[in-house]
């Protein structure tokens, strides 16, 4: 089981104000979960932007952290030195 938990925030460049929520999504495999996670995006309007610290474990144990695109990487994505993780 595949679980990614990620915080989203309000956009400054789209004037959404201070906020931050952290929601949870899984699915059995990284297929469905990126189908989950672009269904999540869409549904609530979260752009790049809005896009946080996003953990992906896998049965308990940490991935990595998945970018908005879907993207997975070992360390955190915004950091240098980072490398992504094929799934």
């Amino acid at each position: 089981m595949y679980r990614l938990t990620v915080t989203i925030h309000g956009n400054p460049d789209r004037n959404q104000g201070e906020w931050e929520e952290t929601h949870t999504l899984s699915a059995s495999d990284m297929k469905t979960l990126r189908k989950v996670v672009n269904d999540f995006q869409r549904d609530n309007d979260v752009g790049g932007g809005n896009w946080g610290n996003a953990e992906l474990r896998e049965d308990g144990r940490m991935i990595g952290h998945m970018s908005y695109n879907g993207r997975v990487w070992k360390g955190k994505y915004w950091e240098e030195n980072r490398e992504e993780v094929i799934l």
